[in-house]
């Protein structure tokens, strides 16, 4: 019997490396969608450098949208491929830079977090057909996550981890922003 890929499964079978991290920012989108949006993003560049360098572009570390603009100088890669890197790219710096959409809620960021890392499936699917020209192999999007903030608890409170606890607390600011607001919190 055949078992039915996930979306974590299928991201990991096109490349570990994004997979992995592709897979932290899956399971940290429901509790922690502020941070799933920069992991997200993180990935955007991490494969904008690796086309960058396998196509021998000279890159200067710029930001992701000046690398995205020479890909599409370069002309490696179809225009579609460009624009949905370029979209996703926007709807995760609304992560990056939240202090300028603070009208946006948990649950829209929460919204926003599922819907990229559809849309960044989409773009693997499409990247792997314009590169490879094999249709991509089908896959099931699992909304339900391992969450790992009760590992990253565990490890905040038991082994003192400055790293867990940084993530925690990031997670706990994303989710209880609102309420920060409302209360008239010095934060905002």
């Amino acid at each position: 019997m055949e078992q039915d890929l996930t979306d974590i499964d299928y991201i990991t079978g096109y490349n570990a490396k994004i997979g992995e991290r592709y897979k932290k920012a899956k399971n940290a989108y429901q509790d922690a969608p502020i941070q799933s949006l920069i992991e997200l993003r993180s990935i955007l560049v991490l494969m904008c450098n690796q086309i960058i360098e396998e196509y021998s572009i000279e890159n200067y570390g710029e930001p992701l949208f000046l690398k995205l603009d020479k890909l599409k100088q370069a002309d490696v890669l179809p225009t579609r491929i460009i624009d949905q890197f370029n979209d996703l790219r926007m709807e995760a710096n609304k992560a990056a830079h939240s202090d300028e959409y603070d009208d946006l809620t948990y649950e829209d960021y929460a919204s926003l977090a599922e819907k990229c890392l559809r849309s960044f499936c989409c773009l693997i699917e499409d990247f792997q057909l314009s590169t490879t020209g094999k249709v991509p192999i089908s896959y099931t999007f699992v909304e339900s996550t391992d969450s790992c903030y009760q590992d990253l608890s565990y490890k905040a409170i038991f082994n003192d981890d400055n790293e867990a606890k940084y993530l925690i607390s990031m997670a706990l600011m994303d989710k209880y922003r609102d309420q920060f607001k409302s209360a008239g919190s010095f934060f905002y």
